[in-house]
């Protein structure tokens, strides 16, 4: 998508459609339609919910769909029909602005409560981190130290996976999402060892399977 200044926003990414080949596409009632030869899937165009709890983060999303409500404290979607002149929602298309916000949420610090994790012995870990702005830059984060960890994109997420430099041993992570000179934390996990991890391994190719145990535990 482009914005008035011509730079370019980027919407979303619909990775799990890209095996079969997609045939149609097809916009109506406020939602998208892919169709595929084995399957239609229907898309909602405002997953305005992904964005978080505070304005800062629903107005970086740059989403068009979507505006920040200051009543319900919400990231909303925009309903049908209205008029973004008399309207009261938070919206800033054109640039990732906080600034409308006020200075009230610049100065919000969010802390994620820690999703406990045991480490049994002879099992790798993952660490999944939800993606909510592809403007965004993540890193990853251990016990507060000012080292920070990359983390590898797949499949909506940005995994943490065990390498040489990454110590996935007893200890918090917690996933940092930094945009427009903003840092906000998306989610924590407190490792607890059960036995001991095994030696550090590669984490450069994410496969199914990674993908598929990085999805499960986030979903715990």
């Amino acid at each position: 998508m482009q914005a008035k200044d011509n730079t370019e926003v980027l919407g979303e990414s619909l990775g799990a459609l890209l095996k079969p080949v997609i045939r149609k596409i097809r916009l109506n009632n406020g939602h998208l339609y892919v169709g595929t030869a084995m399957e239609v899937q229907r898309l909602p165009l405002a997953d305005c919910g992904r964005y978080g709890d505070t304005c800062r983060e629903c107005i970086l999303s740059r989403d068009p769909y979507c505006g920040w409500d200051r009543s319900r404290r919400r990231c909303i979607p925009i309903p049908p029909g209205y008029n973004v002149t008399t309207g009261t929602l938070v919206q800033n298309l054109d640039q990732s602005n906080t600034s409308v916000c006020g200075e009230a949420a610049a100065l919000k610090q969010r802390r994620t409560s820690p999703r406990e994790v045991l480490v049994q012995a002879n099992t790798s870990v993952f660490l999944p981190c939800p993606v909510r702005s592809f403007h965004a830059a993540y890193r990853w984060e251990k016990d507060n130290c000012i080292k920070n960890y990359p983390c590898l994109f797949s499949g909506g997420f940005c995994v943490l996976g065990p390498a040489v430099d990454t110590p996935l041993r007893e200890g918090v992570f917690r996933c940092m999402a930094t945009e427009d000179g903003f840092k906000v934390e998306v989610i924590s996990f407190r490792l607890v060892n059960g036995g001991g991890l095994p030696a550090a391994s590669s984490s450069a190719a994410l496969g199914p399977l990674l993908l598929l145990a990085a999805v499960t535990l986030w979903l715990r």
